[in-house]
């Protein structure tokens, strides 16, 4: 029996996102994939979808990406997480970096128990 690993995509991510991100996870426990965007649309011509394994150290460099000072405050990223039996969800992460538990927060919405926020302590 395999030990299927749970896997976030997070997709339409800039490049100026993907070097942050680079930044906050080791580069072998992180995939990327290049989407092409439509003729039509503004902005970046090139997006990117970060393929995370889950662990406890790409979790914490995640929630370390997801907290970064940003200009805006407030903000939400659009997260699909795949489960061990294969279940598909989408999350939608709305992030408050003014708020004092938004690490906690993230969790939360990310599916994660309190258990995991102990983990992150250690």
């Amino acid at each position: 029996m395999t030990d299927t690993p749970i896997v976030l995509h997070i997709s339409n991510l800039t490049a100026l996102e993907r070097i942050e991100l680079e930044d906050c996870i080791e580069p072998d426990l992180l995939e990327f994939e290049d989407q092409t965007v439509d003729e039509g649309y503004a902005g970046e011509l090139l997006a990117t979808t970060a393929i995370i394994v889950l662990s406890l150290v790409t979790l914490k460099g995640l929630i370390a990406w997801l907290l970064k000072n940003r200009f805006s405050k407030q903000f939400e990223k659009t997260i699909k997480r795949t489960e061990k039996d294969g279940t598909v969800t989408v999350i939608t992460i709305k992030v408050n970096l003014n708020s004092s538990t938004a690490e906690a927060d993230v969790l939360k919405q990310l599916g994660f128990s309190d258990d995991y926020r102990s983990l992150l302590d250690s």
